[in-house]
């Protein structure tokens, strides 16, 4: 039997892709267990399955950031720095699970690397790079605008 834990927020955005990943595996004669948690849960539960999947929040996340940087461009720099930090806040839960994932790890149980979890980090670490660089930009149009307004 594969045992397979899908991750997200709460854990019911997630329930969806559960029900689907079900009749898929039915279709296909896979013995399976599928179920959804919260991402607060996910150190109680990491060792009771073999696959662990994240919600995709973070590409949600990522939009956050481009939404940041065009308030900026457009003069609502409040805007942006609000959107910013509501984005750090969903990217620090996803960065949680990754580091739960380490903690495991480092307590000797050991994940398997998947091409899914790859993936996951590949869109984790674009977003937190993009956020650092949001920043950035959205402080060089505040400059603009106070150069703007002498």
């Amino acid at each position: 039997m594969i045992k397979i834990m899908l991750a997200c927020s709460t854990g019911m955005s997630t329930n969806l892709l559960v029900t689907k990943m079900e009749a898929n595996a039915k279709e296909q004669n896979l013995e399976t267990q599928i179920w959804a948690i919260p991402e607060a849960n996910l150190s109680e539960e990491i060792t009771k399955c073999d696959v662990v999947l994240l919600g995709p929040k973070v590409r949600y996340v990522l939009n956050m950031a481009f939404e940041a940087i065009s308030k900026a461009k457009e003069g609502n720099i409040e805007e942006a720095r609000k959107l910013l930090k509501e984005s750090k806040v969903e990217v620090n839960k996803a960065h949680r699970c990754q580091i739960e994932l380490i903690q495991q790890e480092a307590c000797a149980n050991k994940t398997d690397v998947s091409l899914v979890l790859i993936h996951a980090q590949y869109h984790l670490m674009n977003t937190i790079n993009y956020q650092m660089l949001a920043y950035k930009i959205i402080d060089i149009h505040k400059i603009f605008q106070r150069l703007e307004s002498k």
